[in-house]
């Protein structure tokens, strides 16, 4: 998934339709990895379109895939989105704790 770090989400996107027809199942780590180079590019819509295909494939989104959503909507004043991502994280019980300067997910 070098192609992310290069900008080159387009490329990135169809790797992961590659990872599918091969039956490669993505998990979350390569659906935020994908969020995240989207939202920096700027298609946050696109990110969260791939959130909804995270879920429908049974994929729960973790702690780096809300915080990557939530920093892409307040990067764009979309706040209200950001509120309501905020919400669903804390109704899946996705909860950030800190411990000596670092953080960490625990999921209750």
């Amino acid at each position: 998934m070098g192609c992310v770090s290069w900008g080159e989400t387009s490329e990135a996107v169809g790797w992961l339709r590659k990872m599918e027809e091969r039956n490669s199942n993505p998990n979350e780590v390569v659906y935020s990895t994908l969020m995240h180079g989207l939202c920096k590019d700027g298609f946050v819509s696109e990110a969260l379109g791939l959130c909804l295909e995270m879920g429908s494939k049974g994929i729960r989104p973790d702690l780096v895939t809300y915080t990557c959503l939530i920093q892409g909507l307040c990067n764009f004043r979309r706040w209200k989105e950001a509120g309501s991502l905020l919400d669903e994280m804390m109704k899946m019980r996705v909860m950030l704790f800190a411990k000596k300067g670092n953080l960490c997910r625990q999921k209750v």
